[in-house]
């Protein structure tokens, strides 16, 4: 007897345990929804118009269909405020293949429709059908939306990025000259920079104005954007905490800090929790928007055909081309995760391709720039491409590293939920971004000698470029310093003839209204600096040889008036030049007062500088104190010209109010050439004086 009993419990057991797909578990009858795809949650449909597809359920018994059952239909929650009759049938009898469907016809509020399939005595009964109804254009809207919160976003971190390097962008300046004597504190330094300022354009851009002034060599400069690299991931961590809802907390701190303060410093820190806020107010924009995306499922479909790599990667690309940052790509992707519609393995091939698409920002940017400044983008493109296609075959692996590094449910291989997404996935973005460029910067790093090499040999010095060279210095003359500094002077003067045509084509370009001529106010400015580069150490060398008092004098006349057309040339082709390139870029044109105002200015800055220069080269030092004498006169002058504009901007002149920070640029510009001119006037007269007292009196006014 106990034998039996055993037996039968035994059995009982086996059947309990028996998995679904084995013999003997399908017995009896059972209801399937055959409506939905697989991985869909919801049906979405407009308001007043019938379900597209048939609300439909199979019934089986022992795994075969059976015809002739009754399957009950009710519509079981509604939005509010729906009346009639919206269900075509109720009551369905199953057809020969164990199949009853019924239509839904939707009113006309947005919401949530529920329809249930009730089959008596059958596993999975009911079947629960969940319909959202959305308003014509309902996508429009919410990709306009989307645009928004990511405008937000962007507005947030360009604003918290210029404030910091407001705060403190000298001081990085300096930090980043004194600190890459190898790649390792290259690379620390580009790394360090990058995070604090959050962007690694601002990094490259302080990297070429350094080579620019001879401060760095392009080979130190690769390290530096390598940590550019890893910097940039910073934002993404930051990102994947979830602070979106004391976003406006921060924008209120901010503005609370910006309002009461009075000191500069205080207003731009201010400013920084202010862009700080905006980024997370974007971020909780775009994901509540994206809310209704959660149950479309053409946008699922998309989501499943991202985790291609290759059409993840090609998507993403586009995508960060667009909107020009791989930080906000990447931040798009975390808000879409917050909401369980971003997987891991689509998130992954999406973030390579940011990286492809980040190229295109950096190669914008280096048109119209130094050969120095196209090899540091061309860099930054040939590294972002090898780690995409040295990754590429492996994304498998890599997810399955990611998802062990990275928090996860317990005995988890793979996230199965929404709210598992939603709750892990965006850490796990944040950490394949960091991950992958921290692996390809440390194996790239030994190679950095090699990748400027490359970057020299497909974009090396052209003819043109070469023909660049001194004209007048040679090592004959050394020995002669008398020689040796008139011949330096001449350099000088040449020096001095690309200013003057740096400053007249500038005006070319304003009354063309055309951007022919910026590649060649860039040219000129490389010009300048190359000379100035082989004039500093030829009168170093000159200083070696005994010189008397007046050498003396001249070779620091020379080198005085050297450095201010130095500063001529910067503040031209890093300045001015980007005040141009917005008035040509968003067709900005002054009023006719403005823009006369603009011409006078121009035909004082530009007489003065000739005049300036002819004094130089004649060691007139009447004329050089005639030009001094203006200098008041060109202060008071800009005085009234701004006064004049504000007077303009309070009456409402509507081309005036659209143009005024351009307008006020361009005179800051010219206020500070006129000053650099006259400077260079100063230093002959100071020659002048010290040489005929015998005293050495030479000083130079900063302005």
């Amino acid at each position: 007897m106990f034998h039996k009993i055993f037996i039968l419990v035994s059995f009982v057991i086996l059947l309990l345990l028996l998995p679904p797909g084995m013999p003997g578990a399908e017995s009896g009858k059972s209801v399937a929804n055959l409506t939905y795809q697989p991985g869909q949650f919801a049906i979405s449909a407009l308001v007043g118009t019938d379900l597209k597809d048939k609300l439909s359920v199979s019934v089986t018994e022992d795994g075969k269909p059976v015809a002739g059952e009754k399957v009950f239909f009710s519509l079981t929650e509604t939005p509010s405020g729906v009346e009639g009759r919206l269900l075509a049938e109720e009551v369905v009898l199953t057809d020969s293949a164990g199949i009853a469907e019924t239509t839904l016809r939707l009113g006309k509020e947005e919401g949530e429709y529920k329809v249930e399939a009730f089959v008596p005595d059958a596993r999975g009964s009911p079947v629960v059908f969940t319909i959202e109804a959305h308003r014509p254009l309902w996508l429009v809207y919410l990709v306009i939306s989307l645009l928004g919160g990511l405008a937000v976003f962007l507005y947030g971190m360009m604003h918290m990025s210029d404030s910091l390097q407001k705060i403190g962008g000298h001081r990085l300046a300096e930090f980043i000259e004194r600190c890459t004597s190898n790649r390792f504190k290259a690379l620390f330094v580009g790394t360090t920079v990058t995070a604090f300022i959050q962007s690694s354009s601002a990094t490259t851009v302080m990297v070429v104005g350094l080579i620019s002034a001879g401060l760095m060599q392009f080979s130190q400069s690769i390290g530096i954007i390598l940590g550019a690299n890893i910097g940039t991931t910073i934002t993404a961590q930051i990102v994947a905490f979830k602070l979106t809802d004391y976003a406006l907390w921060f924008v209120l701190v901010g503005f609370v800090i910006k309002f009461v303060s009075s000191a500069r410093r205080k207003k731009l820190a201010g400013d920084i929790i202010i862009g700080f806020g905006f980024l997370f107010f974007g971020m909780k924009i775009m994901g509540e928007v994206t809310q209704p995306l959660r149950l479309y499922q053409p946008f699922i479909n998309l989501l499943l055909n991202l985790e291609n790599p290759v059409v993840g990667v090609i998507v993403g690309a586009l995508f960060t081309t667009l909107i020009q940052s791989s930080s906000a790509a990447t931040g798009v992707y975390i808000a879409l995760s917050f909401q369980g519609l971003m997987t891991l393995e689509a998130a992954i091939p999406l973030i390579f391709g940011a990286n492809i698409g980040t190229c295109t920002t950096a190669l914008l940017a280096s048109i119209g720039a130094s050969r120095e400044a196209k090899r540091a983008a061309l860099a930054h493109i040939i590294f972002n491409g090898l780690k995409v296609c040295a990754f590429l075959p492996f994304i498998p692996w890599y997810r399955q590293l990611i998802f062990q590094i990275s928090p996860h449910p317990e005995g988890a291989v793979a996230l199965t939920s929404m709210a598992e997404i939603a709750r892990y996935t965006p850490r796990m973005i944040a950490n394949a971004h960091s991950v992958a460029k921290i692996v390809a910067v440390a194996i790239a790093l030994p190679f950095t000698p090699y990748l400027a090499k490359l970057c020299q040999l497909i974009l090396p010095v052209t003819e043109k470029e070469k023909t660049i060279r001194p004209k007048y210095l040679t090592d004959d003359l050394l020995k002669y310093p008398e020689m040796a500094l008139n011949n330096t002077k001449k350099e000088v003067v040449r020096m001095g003839n690309y200013a003057l045509g740096m400053v007249d084509r500038a005006l070319k370009i304003l009354v063309k209204r055309r951007p022919e001529g910026l590649d060649e106010i860039v040219l000129e400015d490389e010009n300048i600096d190359i000379l100035y580069k082989e004039i500093r150490p030829y009168l170093a060398r000159i200083g070696q040889e005994e010189l008397d008092e007046e050498e003396s004098l001249r070779e620091s006349e020379i080198i005085l008036v050297a450095e201010e057309l130095e500063n001529i040339g910067d503040v031209i082709s890093k300045s001015l030049i980007s005040s141009l390139t917005k008035c040509l870029e968003y067709k900005q044109w002054f009023s006719d007062p403005d823009w006369g105002h603009i011409i006078d200015f121009h035909g004082k800055v530009e007489n003065t500088l000739a005049g300036a220069l002819a004094a130089f080269r004649d060691d007139d030092a009447a004329a050089a104190s005639e030009i001094i004498a203006s200098r008041d006169d060109m202060a008071v002058y800009y005085k009234a010209l701004n006064i004049s504009h504000l007077q303009k901007h309070r009456s409402g002149v509507e081309e005036s109010i659209r143009t005024s920070t351009l307008y006020l640029n361009i005179l800051a510009d010219f206020r500070q050439l006129h000053q650099l001119a006259t400077n260079v006037a100063q230093a002959v007269v100071d020659f002048s004086d010290a040489g005929g007292s015998g005293k050495q009196k030479i000083k130079c006014d900063d302005g």
